[in-house]
């Protein structure tokens, strides 16, 4: 053994030997050592070891990014041949994960077969020596066991040179016996060439798209006990069921085809795989394009000026030849939403359609500033990020609605929770530290929907510190006071409007709670309670209701008005596309071809490139600047969810 080599732990064994985890100068190595009988006689003469080491020469030249390097070898007659190589980060059985792994093994089954001159059969192409980088690349390993052809053609070799359940039909000796890995007549060679290596990456790729090992039947020989040989879809018959109608299952039947001239070769194999590979992609890009639930296919229509491309995309669209766009003679100018009356025509009801509307008003005064629009258009960013969050809390199909209930302590907040979720008023009630919250299920404009209720502390410790986060996580908040108690309205809830004010500014609905109608002392005093809220929610324009958590008064009512106003207010009609979309990008691989339109990404991210852009053109305009509408209408059509 090398001075500069320390052998480690077993990593793994197949028919040839052991492969260890080893150093080499202190860097990470593989090594194998070969099972005892290669190299007992008549395998151990000093001619078999010359030819041994002869090829082993051959094969440490070897480079290329999708076959493992040989680093060095030690062939001696003390101890079994121990081969050297590149350890990499893991086989194939533990990361089956994509075609384009298996089009890398075709790649470095081209380099062998076709570039390499003389060429190269490897003789074990299996799972588990297809082995990957740290980038998910593949590589094929074990080439220390491979085969040099010197004329290129056929040769008679070692028969089922392999792993047995792998191996092409042309290997096997009619009369093989799986105990002794041999025919009953010994190890007499077979004639067989490069195509071995193809039928052994058919069965891998089977194996990838069943996740099972190949179970050949009865056994691993493809000839019955007289000498016959079964065919391949008989012989394998199982393995076969369980791919299905896989989309690769044809690429299967061609490499394990049992003539080996019907096969393909490597090169062949590799552009088979690359076709895969590119519709696989061409997928991703209409997937990711999607609208909702509706993919999305690009076509582009090339050709000089004047052939009519224009005209014959209007005429599809339009279904009528277009009109054409340019003032009437008698100088009269033509509206704008009957001027772009085709383009109108094909944002359908997108959520930007107002905007658009307002941007190309044709007086100039009716335009938003862009001060105006910013804002319009972070609402809208607003809104899908609060999309997102609704449901990213889904359980199953149902969206979760968050509302948190303030207040100052003795308001009545946590009866008035336990009263909607309990149906019942409850006598005793423990006070609430930090906060709880309760999950009750909903229905809003006929869609389930379940509604997260937060009950806060009243007391100043803990709303001082609570507080700010529970408002930024919500879609909704009650704004509670006791209509008997005038300091809860009249400090109380300003306290509160000033956390909402300063953490969330755009919060989708606030309403505001006159709480424990039910004791009031008087008919006078119930009026003036009354219009004092009413007053107060007029001077903040929100929305004022009373209830009762003991008699039932309108209590089921707040929380339906709270959850009604989310939802118009979000426009939630579409939260089962949101909630479809997160699963689906849950999955999705990462390396995901980018986007090609100037504007990447998707929703929120999209409105919010606009409005930084927006803001850039205040710097430079004046605040009453109107912004040109036909570069608007242009630019903001890139922008779509």
């Amino acid at each position: 053994m090398l001075p500069n080599l320390e052998r480690k732990e077993l990593i793994g064994s197949g028919s040839f030997g052991n492969v260890y985890r080893a150093e080499l100068d202190g860097k990470p190595v593989a090594v194998k050592i070969l099972h005892e009988r290669y190299f007992r006689e008549p395998h151990s003469n000093n001619e078999c070891l010359k030819k041994f080491k002869a090829e082993c020469k051959i094969l440490q030249k070897l480079q290329h990014m999708n076959v493992v390097t040989l680093l060095d070898f030690i062939i001696s007659h003390a101890s079994p041949p121990m081969l050297i190589t590149e350890l990499l980060d893991c086989d194939l059985r533990k990361y089956i994960q994509t075609v384009s792994i298996m089009l890398d093994v075709a790649k470095g089954l081209a380099y062998l077969h076709h570039e390499h001159n003389p060429p190269i059969v490897h003789r074990d192409v299996a799972s588990k020596n297809i082995l990957l980088t740290k980038e998910r690349q593949a590589k094929i390993a074990d080439v220390g066991l491979a085969k040099v052809l010197p004329k290129g053609e056929q040769n008679y070799c070692s028969p089922v040179p392999g792993t047995p359940a792998y191996a092409a039909p042309e290997t096997f000796h009619p009369d093989y016996d799986p105990r002794f890995f041999m025919s009953r007549k010994g190890r007499s060679p077979v004639e067989y060439g490069t195509k071995i290596d193809i039928f052994s990456l058919g069965i891998a790729l089977m194996e990838v798209i069943t996740g099972k090992l190949p179970n050949p039947q009865p056994g691993a020989s493809p000839f019955t006990s007289d000498g016959v040989q079964i065919p391949e879809k008989y012989h394998r018959k199982g393995d076969i069921e369980r791919m299905g109608e896989h989309k690769l299952k044809e690429i299967v039947f061609l490499c394990i085809e049992e003539s080996s001239d019907r096969r393909p070769s490597a090169e062949e194999l590799t552009k088979m795989l690359q076709r895969e590979c590119s519709k696989i992609e061409q997928k991703k890009i209409i997937a990711n394009r999607a609208r909702g639930e509706i993919p999305t296919i690009e076509v582009t229509v090339l050709g000089q000026s004047n052939v009519g491309k224009t005209c014959l995309i209007s005429r599809f669209v339009n279904h009528k030849f277009p009109e054409i766009e340019a003032p009437t003679y008698d100088g009269e100018q033509i509206l704008e939403k009957d001027r772009r009356k085709g383009d109108i025509k094909m944002m359908g009801e997108h959520k930007l359609k107002e905007i658009v509307f307002l941007c190309i008003e044709d007086s100039s005064d009716k335009r938003p500033s862009a001060e105006k629009l910013t804002e319009m258009l972070r609402q809208e960013c607003s809104k899908i990020e609060q999309k997102k969050i609704i449901a990213n809390r889904a359980v199953g199909e149902i969206p979760v609605i968050e509302v948190t209930v303030l207040g100052i302590s003795n308001v009545g907040k946590t009866c008035l929770i336990s009263r909607f979720v309990n149906h019942k008023f409850s006598e005793r009630v423990a006070p609430t530290y930090g906060c709880d919250h309760k999950h009750v299920s909903i229905k809003i404009h006929s869609k389930d929907f379940t509604l997260r209720v937060v009950d806060t502390a009243g007391q100043e410790r803990f709303r001082r510190s609570i507080t700010p986060t529970l408002i930024r996580r919500s879609q909704g908040i009650l704004l509670v006071y006791d209509v008997n108690n005038p300091s809860s309205l009249s400090e109380g809830v300003p306290e509160m409007l000033h956390f909402i004010n300063r953490e969330r500014p755009d919060i989708p609905s606030l309403l505001l709670v006159g709480n424990k109608a039910d004791l009031m002392e008087s008919e006078q005093s119930e009026l003036v309670v009354s219009k004092e809220g009413e007053r107060f929610a007029q001077n903040y324009g929100i929305p004022f209701i009373e209830t009762s958590a003991q008699s039932g008064k309108n209590v089921e009512k707040v929380f339906e008005m709270i959850a009604e106003n989310i939802y118009d207010y979000l426009d939630l009609s579409d939260i089962d596309t949101f909630i479809s979309n997160g699963r689906r990008d849950a999955i999705t691989v990462m390396n995901d071809p980018p986007r090609e339109r100037g504007l990447g990404g998707t929703g929120s991210k999209k409105f919010s490139i606009v409005a930084e852009m927006i803001d850039k053109m205040e710097i430079t305009t004046h605040k009453k600047a109107k912004l040109n509408q036909a570069a608007f209408i242009q630019f903001l059509g890139h922008v779509s969810y």
